[in-house]
């Protein structure tokens, strides 16, 4: 596991110690079964480069805990859809913060 942090992502050992302080359970993790798609994922899927996921990765590490088909896959699309409708030039939704801080109160104006 260490040895695929520092030479296929690239990370320092700086940075793989950080990661994996961030994300202890990464060191039981399996490289083919989970990390690997993943990586893939945000490469292929999403389209970052080799740099972008590295920079993802290191900042949000417990995101190689996620299943890509069931946790990540359908989370990136449901953002990807919030940020295009939010561009669009007359947003039909308004988004505010609700009273429960992992909430928010959407309204809809057509």
């Amino acid at each position: 596991m260490r040895r695929y942090i520092k030479q296929e992502l690239g990370l320092g050992k700086d940075e793989a110690a950080k990661v994996i302080s961030k994300f202890p359970n990464l060191l039981g993790s399996s490289v083919e079964n989970t990390i690997t798609p993943i990586v893939q994922y945000l490469e292929e899927e999403v389209g970052l480069g080799k740099d972008e996921t590295v920079k993802v990765i290191t900042k949000f590490p417990n995101l190689l805990g996620l299943s890509v088909e069931n946790a990540l896959a359908p989370t990136v699309r449901q953002v990807l859809t919030l940020v295009h409708i939010l561009a669009q030039p007359e947003p039909f939704l308004s988004l505010k913060p609700a009273k429960h801080p992992t909430t928010w109160d959407v309204k809809c104006s057509r």
